[in-house]
């Protein structure tokens, strides 16, 4: 099987996610980290987008559950501070190829980490990552030819990741308030 044309641009974004663990610090904001996330794209290569003209969209704070469209989005000026979750999503493009890549970082004490040590935010990255991991099971079965409704019960029969999903709603609202 040939690799994907996009593997380049997504392995850029990985690589700018990666990087971006350093930099994050309280005094940081969703404007300061966009900027620096799509000046890495650029550095790498990478200087246009796909999505809007968002090459970078940061959520934070009092804006970390929040759903906002790149059409209308604005990187706010509030700080990271000493306790946070930051979530950054790439889109960079080349031509008609182009990458999608996000993550979440964890600020605690000051400290950014791309894998959390608190309990709170633990609970959070133990639900993200169960999520994603029946997602590719899933989508694994649904490219496997397999019937709908086995691709279904994948997802609805699995307790234990409705139950993640309410830990991850959890650390949400305890993070708004």
């Amino acid at each position: 099987m040939p690799a994907p044309r996009n593997l380049l641009i997504q392995t850029a974004a990985k690589s700018v996610l990666s990087q971006l663990v350093d930099p994050i610090k309280p005094d940081l904001t969703e404007s300061s980290i966009a900027k620096i996330a799509a000046d890495l794209l650029r550095q790498s290569g990478f200087p246009d987008t796909w999505y809007y003209d968002c090459p970078a969209f940061v959520l934070l704070g009092s804006r970390s559950s929040i759903s906002v469209s790149g059409r209308d989005y604005q990187p706010s000026s509030e700080k990271v501070g000493l306790n946070n979750l930051v979530t950054v999503d790439l889109s960079p493009r080349s031509g008609n190829d182009w990458g999608d890549c996000a993550r979440s970082f964890y600020v605690e004490n000051g400290v950014c980490r791309s894998v959390p040590l608190g309990d709170e935010f633990t609970r959070g990255y133990e639900a993200e990552r169960s999520l994603h991991a029946l997602m590719l099971s899933s989508a694994s079965a649904a490219s496997s030819g397999l019937p709908r409704e086995a691709c279904l019960s994948a997802w609805t029969g699995q307790s234990k990741h409705l139950s993640a999903i309410n830990r991850l709603s959890l650390t949400h609202s305890s993070l708004g308030s």
